[in-house]
């Protein structure tokens, strides 16, 4: 069964979002969001009674189990959900995309003295400037895809429920990192990207470390694919709990 979300299930959402690191952040930000603006973009659903599915317009997350896979399968054809991120459950016939849980363990080392920020160092950049750098370093999404993430981590970072960071060179803002979801217990990190121009100089590494620091006191979690994770394990990041999936319906694009 699949019915709407409803005040009393706040303490099963935070408990299915808690206990998917990387993925759970997004769900109860989102939650939080809705509870703050009833006007929000976000439908949530409970899924058997065990599972929560967050649906935006064309993409969902969902964490917790599935008993009725066939169903949840035709809800989401009805909703017109096409890509979904959830904690390890991969629906039939829709086209994975593993991403790896990784998790920050450098907090032991914060009694250390702070990494001097590079040279143009911006917090909280304009949004239009982020997706520019963001636009430039992943052309194969499109303006919907901008649309939905500027106006959606515009509303996290004026709640305080994200914060955004960048690098300028020349007056132009060329890398760009953020706490994309923040929730009292973890930071979930995400846009990093550096304009093709300027990559290979640590800009987006000095910026994670940066986020990590900012907030050691919480769990920092992200989702990356697997080329990616040499990269993170430099920057103190191990393989968390786990795997999520992205996963596209048949026919989707990716």
């Amino acid at each position: 069964m699949i019915r709407a979300a409803v005040a009393g299930d706040a303490a099963l959402v935070q408990q299915r979002a808690r206990a998917a690191p990387g993925v759970g952040p997004r769900l109860e930000v989102e939650w939080a969001l809705l509870c703050q603006n009833p006007k929000m973009p976000y439908r949530f659903y409970i899924v058997d009674e065990e599972a929560v599915l967050a649906a935006g317009s064309r993409d969902a997350v969902l964490c917790g189990p599935v008993a009725n896979e066939e169903e949840l399968l035709s809800f989401l054809g009805f909703a017109g959900i096409t890509r979904l991120v959830t904690d390890g459950t991969l629906l039939f016939g829709w086209m994975p995309d593993l991403m790896q849980v990784m998790e920050w363990t450098g907090g032991a080392r914060q009694s250390e003295a702070p990494a001097a920020l590079p040279q143009g160092f911006v917090d909280k950049p304009p949004m239009e400037e982020v997706m520019d750098v963001l636009a430039a370093s992943m052309p194969e999404h499109g303006g919907a895809w901008r649309d939905g993430f500027y106006a959606d981590v515009c509303a996290r970072q004026n709640h305080g429920l994200a914060h955004m960071v960048g690098l300028r060179r020349a007056g132009a803002l060329v890398a760009v990192a953020g706490a994309l979801c923040l929730t009292p217990a973890e930071a979930y990190l995400g846009g990093v990207e550096t304009l093709p121009a300027w990559q290979g100089q640590g800009f987006a590494s000095a910026l994670v470390r940066h986020l990590c620091g900012l907030y050691a006191q919480r769990r920092v979690t992200l989702l990356c694919q697997g080329q990616l994770v040499p990269f993170y394990t430099r920057l103190d990041f191990m393989p968390g709990r786990g795997v999520a999936l992205g996963s596209r319906a048949p026919g989707e694009r990716g």
